[in-house]
């Protein structure tokens, strides 16, 4: 799951993903779209890849900027909250 969203950076923005952009990952899937969202996010939650963090995003904390990216470029922790 990490090298495939590493391959996707357009859907990220540090470290937050929009939780309808899991149909895209899992397109090729023949589930409907709200099994695929509610199925897929279970179980990045059950093995912490991915923590829901309201109805619309997820967070991916391996991916989350550190303590030192906000230090250096403040304007990361607008891109968190913005999302």
């Amino acid at each position: 799951m990490s090298q495939l969203l590493d391959d996707f950076p357009h859907w990220l923005h540090a470290g937050v993903m929009k939780t309808n952009d899991l149909v895209l990952l899992f397109k090729d899937i023949s589930f409907r779209v709200d099994d695929i969202r509610q199925y897929i996010i279970s179980l990045l939650q059950k093995f912490e890849v991915a923590l829901l963090w309201d109805t619309d995003n997820l967070l991916i904390p391996s991916l989350l900027p550190t303590e030192l990216d906000l230090i250096k470029n403040p304007a990361l922790v607008h891109q968190v909250l913005v999302c």
